[in-house]
């Protein structure tokens, strides 16, 4: 990265740490009730961050500032973690206050972080030395970046299981599993979600399915991973991973809107994603349990808008998959051990 590149990146903070928006909530408070936090904006940008309560009321926006890709909640609530188009990861208070940017040193192009279940690292994809996209993980106390993957194909979206000892992310790095047409040509280089422990080790393909697997969501409670398959239909639908067998079932089917990000409630009741609605080119934050059924509507968009990529902060659960001993990984963790 050249000094021109970081000169300018240090402008792009200055002003978002001037047009940073300021709301109800102290800079260090956690929000006082469970939270929605999502993106809004038209077609072709700019997004804003906003939340709302669990209803769909009290919408605030967070942000005023160039757009963000991706963000997620810091365990506790007090902060979020934005991913910018522009090339560089922050931390912000709950209230939208007090960014503070990330050192990633080299690394280009971070994006989907995902804040680690204690709090004291933040995974994340990105590009370091020109080569393809990888997982990285921030250890917010020294700064140190370290690299969990290195592979020649993309290894994107990290989600930590609850007990912090493992990652799953998608790639698309086996052939094996591309997606081909009926008449056996290939149609695209297809992903699979993946699993690996913390130092990137003992690596398992985890949906091995020729359709396009991604966005991958660890449930609180640690016993299912949502995701979003695609297939021949192009048609992408929510599916759920039993962590403990590895069965794998398909929970929506809708027939002309694209489910998108999903993510779960803090009690792994119910799954939040957003549906794009491709005749009115909008999108909008739905809510169901966790067997496809009580579909509830959050948002209600208008052409144009999308309002997507939804995250929801509460105190959960808390339930750890330490001590199950049939899981996917129970092996492989026994090996480590």
């Amino acid at each position: 990265m050249t000094a021109q590149t970081h000169a300018r990146m240090k402008v792009v903070f200055i002003g978002l740490i001037s047009l940073l928006t300021l709301s109800a909530f102290s800079a260090t408070a956690r929000p006082p009730h469970p939270m929605i936090a999502y993106r809004l904006g038209p077609l072709g940008g700019p997004f804003h961050l906003y939340t709302m309560d669990i209803d769909g009321s009290d919408v605030r926006q967070l942000t005023d500032a160039p757009e963000f890709s991706y963000f997620d909640w810091s365990p506790d609530g007090t902060r979020l973690v934005l991913a910018s188009f522009q090339g560089w990861l922050a931390t912000i208070g709950c209230d939208g206050s007090s960014l503070q940017p990330l050192p990633l040193g080299a690394i280009a192009f971070p994006a989907a972080p995902a804040w680690s279940p204690d709090g004291t690292e933040i995974a994340f994809q990105g590009v370091a030395a020109g080569q393809n996209v990888d997982i990285f993980v921030l250890t917010l106390t020294s700064g140190n970046v370290r690299k969990l993957t290195d592979h020649g194909r993309n290894d994107e979206h990290p989600t930590w299981s609850p007990d912090g000892k493992w990652i799953a992310f998608t790639s698309n790095r086996d052939p094996n599993f591309w997606l081909h047409d009926l008449n056996g040509e290939l149609i695209g280089l297809t992903r699979d979600i993946y699993l690996m422990d913390t130092d990137g080790n003992h690596l398992q393909n985890l949906t091995q399915h020729p359709a396009d697997d991604h966005f991958p969501a660890w449930s609180p409670d640690g016993r299912q991973i949502a995701f979003v398959r695609r297939g021949l239909d192009t048609q992408p639908h929510i599916h759920l991973l039993d962590v403990s067998g590895g069965s794998i079932r398909r929970l929506t089917n809708f027939n002309k809107d694209k489910v998108h990000h999903v993510g779960w409630s803090p009690d792994s009741q119910q799954l939040i994603f957003d549906l794009r609605n491709t005749e009115e080119v909008r999108s909008d934050i739905y809510v169901m349990d966790r067997q496809g059924n009580k579909l509830r509507q959050l948002t209600h968009s208008d052409p144009g808008i999308l309002a997507n990529s939804p995250s929801w902060f509460g105190i959960g659960l808390n339930v750890s998959p330490v001590g199950l001993k049939q899981t996917v990984w129970g092996e492989v963790k026994q090996d480590k051990e």
